[in-house]
């Protein structure tokens, strides 16, 4: 949940809605209902505007990042909306999109290994007249064996394991992706 609507005044709007929900008294207590419902719908609609920013600034990141490898990014179209936010009939969801809030939060958090898993599977362009190298994968974990770095010459020491992971790769044509 949303911290926005964790708070017990929100909390609170909810439950008495269940309650007349629960009571079947909506008709009855239909001005106590809307009375509840307007500000928590506010602060719904608030929440998920911000997390609808938010994904759309990570996946924006994403795109650059990947479209500076030539990776295409046509996958990513449908969390790259950027808003204005237009409201479905109940007002919960974006009309462009139609993502849920949680899904939004979800999404943002995974933008970062969604670029990894882009850039995993490009596979460039087959050009006769322009042949691209292949592509090989170097773990950082497994290249650099240097794992405690207090000094400078610890820094230097793991560069330079990772200077030749990568010229080993490069010097077999291949471009290196780092993971």
């Amino acid at each position: 949940m949303a911290p926005e609507l964790a708070s017990s005044e929100a909390q609170g709007w909810l439950a008495e809605m269940q309650a007349i929900e629960g009571q079947r008294e909506i008709v009855e207590k239909w001005a106590a209902f809307c009375q509840n419902m307007q500000p928590l719908l506010q602060r719904y609609q608030a929440a998920y505007e911000a997390r609808h920013q938010a994904r759309h600034a990570a996946y924006a990141q994403v795109k650059a990042g990947l479209e500076a490898f030539g990776i295409p990014t046509e996958s990513l179209s449908d969390r790259l909306c950027e808003g204005p936010v237009g409201w479905s009939l109940d007002g919960l969801a974006c009309t462009s999109c139609g993502t849920a809030l949680e899904t939004l939060y979800y999404q943002a958090q995974s933008a970062p290994q969604e670029k990894e898993r882009m850039i995993a599977l490009d596979t460039p362009p087959k050009d006769s007249d322009h042949p691209q190298p292949e592509v090989q994968l170097v773990r950082l974990l497994e290249a650099i064996q240097t794992r405690h770095i207090a000094s400078p010459e610890d820094l230097t020491a793991a560069l330079e394991e990772l200077r030749a992971a990568v010229q080993a790769v490069l010097e077999r044509g291949r471009r290196v992706i780092l993971g």
